[in-house]
């Protein structure tokens, strides 16, 4: 499952991320990754969809003209299992040219040009690669996760299981005997399948 959630990171830490991101002046570890991953930990979507459990350091990757080859997540990163690739992007899309994100998830490739702030998450085994650069930078935050569920569809079941769940909640007719069953469905899954 690939999802691209907005507004992940409130405006307050994002401009500071941004403001870091960009006198940072090369690739490389990021010193605001760990609230960065609080803050995307507490967001509703994210949390569903990735079923967070542990995460590499996000590292901050500045593209400046070259393209990078396509490439699959490492399977273990600081000794993590990866399950979830995720990138943050901190640049505006007008301000560069080129550099899309090509995810390819075995179904063809996938082009991602997100706004700024947005999120990118995509199973590990994806190929990613970014196209070239022509005019300005793109800084983008990519980090990988484990997540408490490890096969992709899986958490993918999960997900439209809690959010047409929340939806109900939000939008439907008050409690009833039918959400009272989803979520039993929920919790038992995860149960199943979580390696918490």
């Amino acid at each position: 499952m690939l999802l691209q959630l907005s507004d992940v990171v409130g405006p307050e830490l994002f401009a500071r991320i941004a403001s870091a991101a960009a006198a940072q002046a090369s690739s490389g570890p990021f010193a605001l990754g760990d609230e960065l991953l609080a803050e995307l930990r507490g967001h509703p979507l994210f949390a569903l969809a990735v079923q967070p459990r542990a995460s590499s350091t996000p590292r901050l990757l500045r593209r400046d003209g070259e393209c990078a080859s396509s490439s699959v997540s490492d399977a273990l990163c600081e000794g993590t299992r990866v399950d979830v690739g995720i990138a943050l992007f901190v640049s505006d899309p007008d301000g560069y040219d080129g550099g899309e994100l090509l995810v390819d998830t075995g179904f063809g490739e996938e082009t991602y040009r997100p706004a700024v702030g947005d999120c990118l998450v995509y199973p590990a085994s994806c190929r990613v690669r970014s196209a070239k650069v022509t005019r300005g930078v793109r800084l983008t935050l990519e980090f990988g996760m484990q997540s408490t569920i490890r096969e992709p569809v899986q958490r993918e079941i999960l997900y439209d299981l809690g959010y047409s769940t929340r939806m109900l909640e939000l939008f439907g007719h008050g409690e009833s005997e039918e959400l009272v069953k989803l979520r039993a469905c929920e919790q038992n899954l995860l149960r199943l399948w979580s390696e918490a």
